[in-house]
């Protein structure tokens, strides 16, 4: 009897060692899924400013060009200041507004704002802005990391690609 005890409970152990790393296998494959999204879109949007350069240093001329998600401040419900002083401008600037707030980029996509916490940061290397300078394109989202709240410092997720039009 007590040999039946002893199997049950080291059963049930193990059971719960199994349910505990299933969760977490669930966490990881959600933070990679997360990531796949993120450097799809962001690449997305590295090739557009090779695309169109001229775009994308006249959009950066001002030394305060809008931004749909920067610092965590979402813009996507209103749509985008035309501060642009060229077509090429206003091509890239919704290309910039599509890949953060659009949600019909595709089947498996949607925009950086439909991530938790979800911001797009582009600074460019130099102020001011002037052709053959480099810019950091920052895709940052909040994952449930650590206590599993997703609000702790370490629970921010970055992706950072570097771009040169």
């Amino acid at each position: 009897m007590i040999e039946i005890l002893v199997t049950v409970l080291v059963l049930s152990i193990g059971l719960l060692g199994v349910a505990g790393l299933n969760l977490q296998a669930i966490k990881a494959n959600t933070e990679a899924m997360k990531r796949s999204q993120v450097t799809w879109l962001v690449d997305s949007l590295a090739e557009q400013m090779h695309a169109n350069s001229d775009g994308v240093y006249d959009y950066f001329s001002s030394s305060n060009p809008p931004m749909p998600l920067k610092g965590g401040t979402n813009r996507c419900d209103s749509p985008p200041t035309d501060h642009c002083s060229s077509d090429a401008c206003r091509v890239f600037r919704d290309a910039l507004w599509r890949v953060a707030c659009d949600a019909s980029l595709g089947a498996e996509a949607s925009g950086v704002a439909a991530l938790p916490g979800g911001e797009l940061n582009i600074e460019c290397s130099e102020d001011p802005c002037e052709e053959g300078d480099s810019f950091e394109i920052e895709a940052v989202w909040r994952y449930q990391g650590g206590d599993g709240s997703g609000d702790g410092p370490d629970d921010k997720s970055r992706f950072v690609q570097e771009v040169v039009p």
